[in-house]
This record gives structure tokens, sequence and C-alpha cells, in this order.
């Protein structure tokens, strides 16, 4: 199916210059140059790979004095006018291309480049364990692998370094990224590669994956395109258009196709196997091609049925790669370079906040319902400091007509608020609750959707304060003019004491509320409300802001609410005498408010870190 070897080699950077030398050269010498020989203007010095057609070996240049990748073929190709147009640093650059007419060869002189095959180094992890756990254990196979000289290369030093502290998940999507984004500038320029798979794409010695041998890629601006390639590497449409029983034209194989062989790709880097059974085999060679295609019709694969523990974001990202509909994948290499690059933003989150505390499981696996018990639970806190407070200083001081008054308007008073605000948040929750749902049960959700959501549940602390502020503040005054127009006046002291009550109530309800629901959103939904990473590292930081300043302001307002407490119900209504139970009222608020405080401390010192782990990614 693939024309030239392998394990081409390519090399340094340089211009561009192709030299075709007219027409194929008729072949006069069969057999193969060794290293040692002189040919043309270079000095062949070792064999770096082979296949069916052809040979590549180290080389010098002698004009020039420089080292080279020379590829030595029995027939020409258009693997040099293609790759003339394509100046990237992740995928080959040829120099040129000469005929030696009187040993029938074609010589094709490529940058060099010292290192080795993805599939090499797949095959390295194979014999031991199919699976790698880390970057790190990349460098150590290409170093291991790798054949001639290395060349210093200062630039490429930092994705060696980036490799070495990189786990398993993270190495995979730096990979991908770099080789998508390499598709995506060989795609804007008109050429699809066609032929993607390890084989096809060196690492260097420096952990940079670099896209070789584009034999059979097609150029948009040629007459007419090939469909040649690896089979066990094609997606459907590319399967169906090889297929001379199909009438699936050659265009169909477009930046999609591409798209999904970089996924196959991907998905056997990370799972150490083949994401399509190999050994499928029909009757004869057309009913095979009809098998396979239909196979790869099918769902994709889950990467976690075959390595536990791959991060959802990245199998979600691999799966729309590998979808059988073109129109289900990725639209561009672009697009899918994206959501590799958000995926391994998103992953680094979990490698670099502390492990979970119990309770952070439940709010990472149940985000929703935390959400809303967060929501009302500190309301309920809310409550009971309103009633020991009511029942120490206020409810004694009125009549038996005011303290059944009070009771009435209290029944009527919650019943509208609580219902209120719990319709307020079904209204709020809902939506975004939904596109959860349908992010997480694999249901296409388009990145406006997604975004719209994660906008919505990041305005949740605000408007958690707002139901605060709005639910409470108004019963002290409320309270006692309800009571006052159903069963006569009440002291004005015992106003007050209505203003005090519900204003700590709701200081308490609406610190402790905004940070539950802040810590609910960042540690827990944030994260699932991206069904692939296109967009985080450039949508993160700026949805993201602001946080940092609210969560100071909850802290300031949890430190402030024992102090508050306790000098306000100390300083109201001089004639009230200083009992038991409201000594033990005070104590006990006292003691709330600083549990609440050390609370409100570890809860910012959490979502710090999260929100740190975010942007800082951003800068790797």
């Amino acid at each position: 199916m693939s024309g030239p070897p392998d394990d081409s080699v390519p090399g340094t950077y340089a211009s561009t210059r192709v030299a075709t030398a007219g027409p194929a050269p008729t072949p006069v010498n069969p057999s193969w140059p060794e290293a040692g020989e002189l040919i043309d203007d270079f000095e062949l010095q070792q064999l770096l790979g082979q296949g069916a057609f052809g040979r590549v070996f180290l080389a010098r240049q002698i004009s020039l004095g420089r080292e080279v990748a020379l590829k030595v073929t029995r027939r020409a190709c258009a693997e040099a006018r293609t790759l003339a147009h394509l100046e990237h640093d992740h995928i080959v650059r040829v120099f040129s291309e000469v005929a030696v007419p009187d040993r029938g060869w074609w010589l094709l002189c490529m940058q060099y480049v010292s290192g080795t095959t993805l599939q090499q180094i797949i095959e390295s992890f194979e014999k031991e364990d199919p699976t790698f756990g880390s970057g790190q254990e990349v460098l150590v196979a290409v170093d291991t692998l790798s054949q001639g000289p290395a060349l210093f290369d200062p630039v490429a030093l930092r994705e060696r370094e980036a490799l070495e502290t990189a786990d398993y998940a993270d190495a995979a999507c730096r990979i991908g990224e770099r080789l998508a984004v390499a598709l995506a500038y060989a795609h804007h320029r008109g050429i699809f590669h066609r032929d993607i798979k390890p084989a096809n794409i060196l690492v260097s010695r420096y952990g940079r994956p670099m896209l070789v041998d584009f034999n059979v890629a097609s150029d948009l601006r040629a007459e007419r395109a090939g469909v040649g390639g690896t089979v066990h590497y094609m997606a459907p449409e590319h399967i169906d258009a090889l297929n001379p029983c199909c009438d699936t034209p050659a265009q169909a194989v477009d930046a999609r196709s591409d798209v999904y062989s970089l996924g196959l790709v991907l998905f056997e880097l990370i799972a150490g196997q083949p994401a399509f059974d190999r050994t499928l085999r029909g009757e004869d060679a057309i009913d095979t091609y009809d098998k396979m295609a239909a196979q790869r019709r099918g769902p994709a694969p889950f990467l976690a049925d075959v390595r536990p523990g791959t991060p959802v974001i990245l199998d979600r990202t691999i799966r729309r790669a590998l979808a059988g509909n073109p129109n289900e994948r990725y639209p561009t290499a672009g697009d899918f370079a994206h959501a590799l690059a958000g995926a391994r933003l998103l992953h680094q989150v979990d490698r670099r906040v502390p492990m979970p505390w119990f309770i952070e499981w439940t709010v990472i696996r149940h985000p929703v319902l935390t959400l809303l018990a967060m929501a009302f639970v500190p309301h309920l806190i809310g409550s009971a400091v309103n009633i020991a407070y009511n029942a120490q200083r206020i409810v004694a001081g009125l009549t038996e007509e005011q303290q059944t008054a009070f009771l009435q308007v209290a029944g009527i008073y919650n019943l509208i608020v609580y219902s209120a605000s719990l319709c307020v948040v079904v209204c709020w929750v809902r939506p975004v609750a939904r596109t959860w749902r349908r992010i997480n049960q694999g249901a296409d959700v388009t990145p406006a959707e997604s975004a719209a959501a994660r906008c919505r549940a990041l305005r949740w602390p605000k408007a958690a304060g707002w139901l605060a502020t709005l639910g409470w503040l108004p019963g002290g005054i409320l309270f006692p003019l309800m009571i006052h127009l159903l069963r006569g006046p009440i002291p004005m002291s015992t106003a007050g004491h209505f203003i005090v009550s519900f204003a700590l109530s709701g200081l308490v309800a609406l610190t402790y509320s905004m940070l539950g629901v802040q810590y609910a959103v960042v540690r827990g939904l944030y994260r699932n409300l991206w069904p692939d990473g296109r967009g985080a590292p450039q949508a993160v930081p700026a949805e993201l802001q602001g946080i940092d300043r609210r969560l100071a302001w909850l802290q300031v307002l949890a430190g402030s609410i024992p102090l508050v407490g306790a000098a306000l119900l100390l300083s109201v209504g001089p004639e009230t005498q200083i009992t038991f139970g409201f000594r033990m009222l005070v104590v006990g608020l006292i003691a709330l408010g600083m549990a609440g405080f050390s609370a409100a401390i570890a809860v910012r010192d959490r979502l710090s870190a999260v929100l740190d782990a975010l942007r800082g990614n951003t800068r790797t």
C-alpha cells in the first residue's frame, strides 16, 4: 500500500530546492547502493532504514558539507514536489530531488534528524509492557533506538524538558497536538497526507514528533489525487475509495480522514494495541475492505476499556476523532489540535492539585447534586441561628397574640421564600445540568453550547449571594412590620433584634452558600462541562477571571461572622438580661464562626490550587 520505506528519516533546517530531472530513468543496475559509496554529490555513511521500494541513508552532502538523509528509490514520486510547499517544524523538509539515470535511481535529499519512528517506540513497549507510563519512557526509547549522530537543537530542547515530566496522557496529548498542528498546516496549503501511521512519524532525540513520507500525499492543486496508504490506519471512507467495488471518489478522503488516522495512531500509542482487530478477513480482498469499513463505521472504541484510568476528557477527544461518520469528527486538524491541547490542560489539573478530600469525590462525581446541597445547607444553618436567636431575644418579649402572629408570619414567609428560591435555583441549574448530562452521555454538544453552560454555572456564586440577600434581609423589616399591623406595636428594641437576627443569619447564609457553590462549580462541575478541550487554553483564563478576588472577600466575611455576631448580640438592647441560654448562643455562634472560617480557608486554598493549575497549564 505504502510506497517508500516506513522508517524514512528526514533532516535539518534549510531552504527548499526541488530539482526534478525530467522523465524517469531507465534502470541499469538493479542493485541498491551500500554505505561508503559516493553517489552524485552524496557520500553514503550509514543505512538508516529500508523498505520494499527504497533505502534511506545518512549521507554527507559534499558541496555544502552537511549531514542529510538521502532516500534512494527506483521510481519517481511526488514527495519532493509535495514537500516543497511545506515549511514546518513538525514536517520533514526536502532540499532537492535528482535522478541517477545510469543506476536507475531517484535521490531525495531531505532534512536529517537523529531519532526513531513512533512505530519502533510502540514496539519497544510491547516487548515488556504494551503501554507506556510517562513521557520519560518515550525519551528513553528514543535514546535507545536512535541512529546516527545527534544534532544540537536548543529550540527543541524545551520539548524534551516538557516530556521528561509528563505522564502518559500528557505525553500523548503533546505528541498528538503537534502532529495535528502540522497536518493543519499542510491541509491549509491543500495537501493531505493520506498515510498517517506510527511508521511515518519520526520522533527526534528531543522528543519532537515529525511527519514523514508524503509519498502518497495528495495535492489538491494537482489534476489527479491518489488514495494510497496503509489500510490498518485508514478511515472508512478511505477504505471505500480504495475499494474498486465502491463508487466513493478520491475527493472523499480529505482532512477529516487524516484526523481519523491520527486518532488511530494516538489510540495505539496510549492503549498499547490497535483500536480495531487487524485479523479481520473476508472471503477476498473486496470482502475484507467491506468488513473493515463497516467495522470502523460502528461505535468508536473506548480507551478506558483497554487502559483503565484514562482521563475522560482524553478518551472523549480520541473517540470523536474516530467517529465513523466524517461529519461527526473534528472538521479540521486544527480543531483536533485545539482539543488535544485543551485535554492536556484539563488533565493537568488532576496532576497538579493534591489528592481529593473524601467529600471531593462526591463533588467530582455528582457535581449538580452537591451544588444544590451546598446552595441550601447554609440557609438551613442560618435558619437554625435565626430560630435560636429569636427564642432567646425576641419571642419571650412578645405577647401571646404577637407570638401567634410571629409563628404565622414565619410560616408564610419561609414557605414563600424557600419555594421561590427553589424554583429560581431549578431554573438556573436545569439548562446546565442538561448540558452536563448530554456531555457525559457522549452526545454531540457544540463548543458554543458548552461555553454557554460554563458561563452560566460560573455566575451561580453571585446569584447565590443575591438570593441570600433578597431572602434574608427583607425579613428583618417585614417581621416586625407584619406583627405590628396584625397584633399591635412592638418595642423598638425588639424591632432592632429582628434586624440583627435576620442580618446575622443572612450573613451566614450568604457567605457559605456563595463559598459552597463556588467550590462545587470550580472543583466539580467546570471541568465536566468541556465535551473536549477545544479552546480551553484560551477560554479558561478569561472565564475564571475574578474568582480569586471573590474568594478573598468570602474569607474576610467568614472571619467576620463570629466577631460581628458576638458584638451585635451583646450590644443590642441594654435592658436585656444575659441569660445562660443567651451565653450558650453567643458561644455556639463564635464556635460555629471559627469552624466556618477554618473551612473557608481550606476551601480557598483548594480552589486556588485548582485555579493555579488551570492557568499555569496555559503557559506550558
